[in-house]
């Protein structure tokens, strides 16, 4: 509603920059009449619990707002909007992007696949205004966070492979893929990123899927010397916690059921957290300031005294 006003007491013609980062989606809404708070949890909570790829989820946002979709630059239309745009979404569309804040393609028919609730309740919604035009560049990528990763393991003479495909899907299977990825390859070091998912039960605990696949990989790498993984988000923050990720090596699972949690377990329940914690193998970064993806770090560690190339 600020955000609003102050749209209002912009000048025409002035020249206004919309700045948009990965994870907007959360932290800016102006939903259409007959849209309240609750109606936006219960999506939220939903959307996150079910797995929905984050395409279709930011179009569902959409549906019931009006900035995202493209409705941004729409309060600003009597003036000159430009975006720049942090991507944390493969493609870096700006309609993906914070819910498709600054570009209209975001905003899809609603769908048969949506809940009954949440059909009913985007039909029912006030109107849209119509998309004003917004001259969008993308500034930020996953890719340049990988490729800085890359050339700092270059500095540091460890050989490297930056895996060219996102990321995606169960976080714990991701995990494993990167773990046999990892084994395959001639460089010790492995740098992926992406941003996979969770499906929740009933009754989750701690965590966030950086954890989730962390745990996952140090079942994997369970009683091995050689392995390390980190797996974080670029913002600081994953999953319901303060932590950023996790990294783990093959100690991580028996540390962890000296202090009485069982791996396989906690992975069912998502409760990485609370797993990850007591073994000691929390990452903790605070706030960055940006958000493109997660980025996970795979190292094959060589034998005491051998040089890491």
């Amino acid at each position: 509603e600020a955000l609003a006003r102050f749209a209002q007491q912009t000048p025409a013609g002035q020249q206004v920059w919309l700045l948009v980062s990965g994870g907007a989606s959360a932290v800016l809404e102006l939903p259409l009449p007959g849209v309240g708070l609750e109606d936006l949890r219960r999506l939220s909570a939903w959307g996150l619990a079910s797995g929905v790829p984050v395409e279709e989820l930011n179009a569902m946002r959409a549906a019931l707002s009006r900035v995202k979709g493209g409705g941004l630059p729409a309060l600003f239309a009597h003036a000159r909007p430009a975006g720049l745009v942090i991507s944390d979404v493969p493609g870096d569309d700006p309609a993906i992007v914070g819910s498709g804040l600054l570009a209209p393609l975001a905003v899809r028919p609603v769908s048969d696949g949506w809940p009954g609730w949440l059909r009913r309740l985007a039909s029912a919604a006030g109107p849209r205004a119509a998309p004003a035009n917004c001259e969008v560049s993308v500034i930020g990528r996953l890719e340049d966070a990988m490729a800085a990763a890359e050339r700092e393991a270059e500095r540091r003479a460890i050989g490297c492979r930056r895996e060219p495909a996102r990321l995606s899907g169960d976080a714990a299977q991701a995990a494993r893929q990167v773990c046999s990825a990892l084994a395959q390859q001639r460089e010790p070091l492995l740098v992926c990123g992406g941003e996979t998912v969770v499906r929740l039960p009933p009754q989750p605990g701690r965590g966030g899927r950086c954890q989730h696949l962390a745990l996952a990989a140090a079942i994997e790498f369970a009683g091995r010397d050689d392995r390390l993984l980190l797996a974080a988000g670029t913002d600081g923050r994953d999953g319901s916690g303060d932590a950023a990720g996790a990294i783990v090596d093959g100690g991580t699972v028996a540390r962890a059921a000296v202090a009485g949690h069982d791996a396989a377990r906690s992975l069912a329940a998502a409760d990485s957290g609370s797993l990850l914690e007591a073994s000691g193998d929390l990452l903790d970064t605070g706030p960055t300031g940006t958000n493109v993806c997660d980025l996970v770090f795979a190292l094959a560690t060589p034998p005491a005294g051998a040089a890491l190339r």
